[in-house]
């Protein structure tokens, strides 16, 4: 299988050849080895690797060289750097979903009140002729919490329908 040619559609693989990747080492899935563990070894992603020097790619770059990835891998980075960015997107990312949990927190409780004040504005002599009358509480406040319910489970769909979508 001489100069056996594939097509890639990498970004980061064949880069200087426009994708095309010449004389590869073809790997087959067995079903021995964990499947995350050849999803990692084929998508080109982190390797760890143990180097004692403060400079870890001038350490393995003849070895880049040799290989014909210095083209390729450009740079190499510690783990910990990139644990530490991990952490502070998701850090990040959970200070932007709490803030936005009181927006929504604080505009339900803007539109309860908002639409108490109407309801009882419009209806205002229908309660006291209700209460007057001796009607129950639940008689005479069933339609503006049966209000108030659908507001908030219409409110609180929506939101887990924005949240699932920005999921996936």
């Amino acid at each position: 299988m001489d100069n056996l040619k594939i097509q890639s559609f990498n970004p980061y693989s064949g880069r200087g050849n426009n994708g095309i990747i010449e004389q590869p080492i073809v790997e087959l899935y067995n079903g021995k080895v964990h499947k995350n563990q050849m999803l990692n070894y084929v998508s080109g992603q982190y390797y760890m690797l143990k180097i004692v020097s403060d400079t870890p790619y001038e350490e393995i770059s003849p070895l880049l060289m040799e290989c014909g990835l210095d083209g390729i891998i450009l740079q190499t980075t510690n783990i910990s750097n990139v644990f530490n960015n991990s952490i502070s997107n998701i850090t990040r990312q959970l200070v932007n979903d709490l803030i936005l949990l009181v927006i929504y927190l604080i505009s339900i409780c803007i539109l309860i009140i908002y639409n108490c004040r109407i309801y009882f504005s419009l209806y205002k002599k229908n309660i006291a002729y209700k209460r007057l009358g001796g009607f129950g509480l639940w008689d005479i406040y069933k339609v503006s919490i049966m209000i108030q319910f659908f507001e908030g489970l219409l409110f609180w769909g929506l939101s887990f329908i924005f949240l699932l979508i920005k999921l996936f």
